[in-house]
């Protein structure tokens, strides 16, 4: 039976197309009773930071012998340098982005190998826009907070509210009082304590008010951005 998963061994084919691929060490110099193929004991979590913020990703793991730490954003590696800061030792390994910016934001993953085996791990950056950003406190028994927003044709829109408490799964998006439903072009994620919803490539039909409400014991926290 393998010791890793196919999309594990994919990373894997993709990080030996890398002219810096790391040869191991020959099997010979490790008893085979104590080797171990890689694995997390803690595996990344989405990271939420307001742009201009430092963002730092951790792992902890195992694995004999110790496994080859590689990280990338969506499939493109990441070397350690003066923006991306790399730091792996026997058990963890974190990767900080000093001076965050909107476009860093993305999927990255941790990749561990060693001779026995591959792991792999992913996880969201989000990266908030100044003045994107809302805190709603669900424990209150109606909050209402409302913005402006201009748009122009052709703009992704990106609506990311934080709140804290409640019921994530009793959360919903409202355009002009219509519920929106994900569909080609529009998605709805909510991880940790964000709520996002992107459109792309907004068109004229897409202006009005939207409202993201989450209904709790304690009545509802609504979010109201105005989109023209």
């Amino acid at each position: 039976s393998s010791s890793m998963s196919s999309e594990a061994q994919e990373w894997q084919q993709m990080a030996r197309k890398e002219k810096s691929y790391v040869e191991y060490a020959e099997a010979s110099h490790f008893s085979m009773q104590n080797m171990q193929a890689p694995n997390f004991t803690a595996s990344l979590e989405p990271v939420t930071v307001s742009e201009g913020e430092s963002a730092t990703f951790k792992v902890d793991f195992i694995g004999q012998p110790n496994p080859v730490v590689k990280w990338y954003r969506y499939s493109f590696p990441v070397k350690d340098s003066k923006d991306f800061k790399i730091l792996t030792s026997d058990t963890t390994s974190t990767l900080t982005i000093e001076k965050t910016c909107a476009d860093d934001a993305g999927v990255f993953t941790c990749l561990l190998e060693n001779i026995v085996g591959a792991a792999k791990s992913s996880s969201n950056l989000n990266v908030v826009e100044a003045g994107q950003e809302y805190i709603m406190e669900a424990s209150t028994r109606t909050m209402r907070t409302m913005k402006e927003m201009n748009i122009n044709e052709g703009d992704n829109i990106r609506f990311d509210i934080g709140f804290s408490g409640g019921d994530k799964s009793n959360l919903e998006f409202t355009h002009d009082g219509r519920k929106i439903e994900e569909s080609s072009g529009i998605a709805i994620t909510v991880e940790n304590e964000v709520a996002s919803l992107l459109i792309e490539k907004a068109n004229p039909s897409h202006s009005g008010l939207y409202e993201c409400i989450m209904r709790t014991e304690g009545g509802e926290a609504r979010c109201q951005v105005n989109c023209q």
